[in-house]
């Protein structure tokens, strides 16, 4: 399997307007729900009130100091609820909560089904949405996005029991292929089906839970879906999914989306994401979260 690499620098000024762009199309009516779920835990108040001071101005846009962020939670290894039920926590969520701590802020989580988690940001639901938000042209359309702060690749997964030989995407023609609804996946899959270059039946789903729950039942033959929450359904005993193909090039990023036209966030976000690749937090929370091609 190729694992997810963490971006080793962050995007020169080029790079940067290259990537930096916003919110894509959704494809499932799914209605979008949200459950504000807070993360300033005591021990994330004291951190942040230890943070050390930076020259990174406080945006106007942040009220009571609190940087509010958009996520969707169950998609592991990026967001996830603690054993509790309720607490986030996660390679995203960890990078949410550093970046508050360089911003001097409180970091709290709004859970908001993947549908609408753009529409949140632009009637000002929340500050920010870090939620593996994949850096796309049709986004950029409708949201501002940081520098990238993860190189992703889509995958193909199948069960340890599966007789389907897949070695190149092409191999899914005439399979059942599941996937979430209004993400990268749903845009790499149904693009190549609808220039006609394969050929398989489709099943979309609101989460990527779902995806492999239908997986392991036998409902569906594989799921494509970004290497981390792949990786993270190798690991897990319940599932122990097998990666049968990884996209070969032209990588994703994911990038920190803004408001359209926000750009005291966008520049606050990105020092910060920068102050975070310097000082090491951001390949800390890479080791923690994602699986090497050793594990």
């Amino acid at each position: 399997m190729k694992a997810k690499k963490l971006i080793a620098m962050l995007a020169s000024a080029a790079l940067l307007f290259g990537f930096a762009a916003c919110g894509g199309s959704t494809s499932s009516s799914a209605p979008a729900e949200s459950a504000d779920v807070s993360a300033a835990a005591e021990e994330t108040a004291e951190s942040t009130q230890s943070a050390e001071s930076t020259d990174i101005a406080t945006p106007s846009t942040i009220k009571d100091g609190v940087l509010s962020v958009g996520v969707e939670i169950p998609s592991p290894p990026m967001e996830i609820f603690a054993d509790d039920g309720v607490t986030p926590m996660g390679f995203d969520i960890d990078l949410a909560e550093a970046l508050g701590e360089k911003l001097g802020l409180e970091v709290e989580f709004n859970n908001v089904a993947w549908d609408g988690i753009f529409d949140g940001l632009k009637v000002d639901k929340y500050d920010v949405v870090i939620s593996s938000c994949t850096i796309t042209p049709e986004r950029e359309e409708s949201v501002d996005f940081s520098d990238p702060y993860f190189e992703n690749y889509q995958t193909i997964s199948v069960m340890p029991d599966s007789d389907k030989e897949i070695n190149d995407i092409k191999d899914v023609n005439g399979l059942k292929v599941g996937y979430q609804s209004g993400t990268s996946a749903d845009e790499y899959l149904n693009d190549l089906i609808d220039a006609g270059e394969i050929q398989c039946e489709t099943s979309s789903y609101a989460k990527m839970t779902e995806a492999f729950s239908d997986l392991k039942l036998g409902r569906i033959d594989a799921v494509i879906c970004d290497t981390p929450v792949a990786s993270s359904y190798v690991k897990d005993p319940e599932y122990g999914v097998v990666i049968k193909w990884t996209q070969p090039s032209d990588p994703e990023y994911f990038g920190i989306a803004i408001k359209k036209g926000n750009t005291e966030m966008a520049d606050a976000v990105n020092a910060a994401l920068k102050a975070l690749q310097d000082d090491g937090t951001l390949q800390r929370i890479n080791d923690e979260w994602i699986a090497s091609e050793e594990d």
